[in-house]
């Protein structure tokens, strides 16, 4: 997200992912990618100096991250013993907002979990490994 933020190309940023995947999987690790949760599109305002477009081009950013990047990055290194799974938290939050909003799920500057938010990564993680 950090990468995203100071405005590094998206792509820039699948193929860093790549290139992580790629050696851990080298080295017989089964890599486990948590794409990341976006952030509250209001309550991030104050972080961003009120500027909705920044707010705006971060949580897109992460959409397509989610949407497309990690797809692709299943197809290339989700074979085998070390196949990459993911966990798609944006997915999650997004779901959970629909219905509940964002508020509960981030600490007051709208960008860092709040308890539920790291309770919803967490259960996505373990009912993973519960799995392997």
């Amino acid at each position: 997200m950090n990468d995203l933020n100071w405005g590094i190309d998206i792509g820039v940023v699948a193929s860093n992912l790549n290139s992580m995947i790629a050696q851990a999987q080298h080295h017989d690790i089964k890599p486990i990618l948590v794409v990341t949760s976006a952030i509250d599109p209001v309550g991030a305002l104050p972080m961003f100096g009120n500027q909705p477009s920044s707010v705006e081009r971060l949580r897109q950013s992460v959409e397509t991250l989610s949407n497309v990047h990690s797809q692709k990055l299943k197809m290339m290194y989700g074979h085998g013993e070390t196949g990459i799974d993911i966990v798609d938290a944006y997915q999650a939050f997004e779901t959970y907002a629909q219905q509940n909003g964002y508020n509960d799920l981030y600490q007051k500057d709208g960008i860092h979990l709040s308890k539920l938010g790291a309770e919803i990564i967490f259960n996505a993680l373990n009912s993973l490994v519960a799995k392997i």
